[in-house]
């Protein structure tokens, strides 16, 4: 068996914090892909639910059906369950008919769907920028013809003797 890397735990414990940085740079700070990062959160869902199924006498934790939530009613859970560890964990999951698993998977898209927000806001479409790059010549152009204008109106004024 390999030995864990020595961060592992680590990026981990940083991922599940609120603002917590995106896995891209995690991996590049530590040193490992992404893919490896991937595959540690893989392994930590697996732990946590066995030991959910352990700390219930062997009880499976996953044997619920899944009824459609709304993505409020699963923000909430994710809420509420988020300092909650061991029995008590077990007993939120019994409580409200979902697995661990489902936090943890709304949990992620969740997270997911804010880094993509804040990638996604920091991008301009080449489109996007073409328009403002028109529409700033266009003011230009039209800054330009207002000066002329101005001065063409205060040489004529000299010229012609107008106060």
């Amino acid at each position: 068996m390999r030995k864990p890397h020595a961060r592992r735990d680590e990026v981990l414990s940083r991922l599940n914090q609120p603002g917590s940085p995106s896995i891209g740079v995690l991996a590049e700070e530590v040193g490992v892909s992404k893919v490896t990062i991937y595959g540690w959160i893989q392994n930590a869902r697996k732990r946590a639910l066995q030991s959910a199924t352990e700390s219930l006498g062997g009880r499976q934790v996953t044997a619920r059906k899944q009824k459609d939530r709304s993505p409020s009613e699963k923000l909430r859970l994710v809420n509420e369950s988020g300092a909650l560890k061991g029995e008590a964990l077990a007993a939120f999951v019994r409580e409200h008919g979902v697995t661990v698993a489902d936090l943890m998977t709304w949990r992620d898209l969740m997270l997911g769907g804010l880094e993509r927000r804040e990638e996604e806001s920091k991008t301009v479409s080449a489109d996007r920028y073409d328009e403002v790059l028109k529409e700033l010549q266009r003011k230009n152009e039209a800054l330009a013809e207002a000066a002329a204008h101005l001065f063409l109106v205060k040489v004529s004024r000299i010229l012609g003797g107008e106060k």
